[in-house]
């Protein structure tokens, strides 16, 4: 096997073990490509507005502490996806700050990824 193989291979493996998860739900679009908020303004600016927010079906809590993290639009390079909601086990001291779209003052629409904060801290 050739280096050059090796070493793709790896770079793959790599990508995808740092690849966020989702909880997949029958119906439901996902995609793996995530638009940086560090990323520039390149071939793939957006300068279409998200569309607006879904309205989802919550599945069963699976444990007590569960927290419901909702779902959004994420840009898969030619148009929006819907990414579901999913339940995800809290971090203690921390709470949950969503996806979000803003508008940069260039017009360009960039995403904010979610994440835990402290609790004592606003959005991300």
């Amino acid at each position: 096997m050739r280096i050059s193989n090796i070493l793709a291979g790896a770079g793959i493996a790599a990508t995808l073990a740092l690849a966020p998860t989702a909880q997949a739900q029958p119906g439901a679009r996902h995609v793996s490509h995530f638009v940086s908020p560090d990323r520039g303004h390149d071939a793939d600016a957006i300068t279409t507005p998200p569309p607006a927010s879904r309205d989802e079906h919550r599945p069963p809590r699976p444990f007590r502490e569960a927290v419901w993290t909702e779902g959004y639009w994420n840009w898969n390079g030619n148009a929006y996806v819907w990414v579901d909601g999913t339940w995800m086990r809290p971090i203690p001291g921390r709470r949950w700050s969503p996806w979000r779209w803003t508008q940069q003052s260039d017009g360009h629409w960039q995403l904010i990824p979610g994440g835990w904060v402290p609790s004592h801290e606003g959005a991300l």
